[in-house]
């Protein structure tokens, strides 16, 4: 792959059509909020950079349950930028996706498993209780693809 600065692409007048990769960086703020137990709200945001910096905020026990994780544009709105061009070379395949990006595909086709298993039984409650095995078997291959 061969990357191209902003000034290298202002440069450049493309007279074939390619196929590039372009990474947007968009800011926002990630929030966390955890539930503590602490003598006083200074001790509380301490024990929270602990357990951040140690691993441990996300283990969400009974005692320090997470609330929220999120990310939020900073109010105002954020910047965003398309800050870097890859241009792939030849029948040069697309790169790997993301963890990120597998992570949010498998969570989708789990929440698609879990509709679609729901309707199935929702179905053969209707029918009387009999189920169609063609249902159930279509849910599952949405699980597998989860998995």
């Amino acid at each position: 792959m061969k990357t191209l600065t902003a000034e290298q692409r202002e440069d450049i007048i493309w007279t074939t059509r390619g196929r590039h990769i372009v990474r947007i960086t968009v800011e926002h703020e990630h929030v966390i909020e955890v539930g503590l137990i602490a003598d006083n709200p200074h001790e509380a945001a301490d024990i929270a950079i602990r357990m951040l910096n140690d691993g441990t905020l996300y283990d969400d026990t009974p005692e320090n349950p997470v609330l929220v994780d999120s990310f939020q544009e900073p109010a105002g709105g954020g910047t965003v930028n398309a800050d870097t061009v890859e241009s792939l070379v030849g029948d040069e395949p697309w790169p790997e996706k993301g963890e990120s990006v597998i992570c949010l595909q498998k969570k989708d086709h789990a929440f698609a498993a879990a509709r679609a298993l729901v309707a199935a039984y929702e179905a053969g409650e209707r029918d009387g209780g009999s189920i169609d095995w063609q249902a159930i078997d279509d849910a599952y291959q949405l699980a597998l693809k989860a998995v």
